[in-house]
């Protein structure tokens, strides 16, 4: 996946493009636009109720 700015998207579509007809034994596709976060890494899911009240000293 790349994250590639809306001012240099036509840029990457001409870049797939040319690689498509230069490496034809590549499956390529362009997809998009994703929101940004469908490049990120998600972490360990922690539950709402493990931070609440954190670094409150209420206890």
């Amino acid at each position: 996946s790349f994250l590639v700015e809306r001012e240099a998207a036509q840029e990457f579509v001409t870049a797939v493009e040319r690689a498509r007809k230069d490496l034809p034994h590549l499956e390529l596709r362009v997809n998009g636009p994703l929101p940004p976060y469908s490049f990120v890494e998600p972490g360990p899911a922690e539950p709402a109720s493990s931070t609440a009240g954190a670094g409150t000293g209420a206890e």
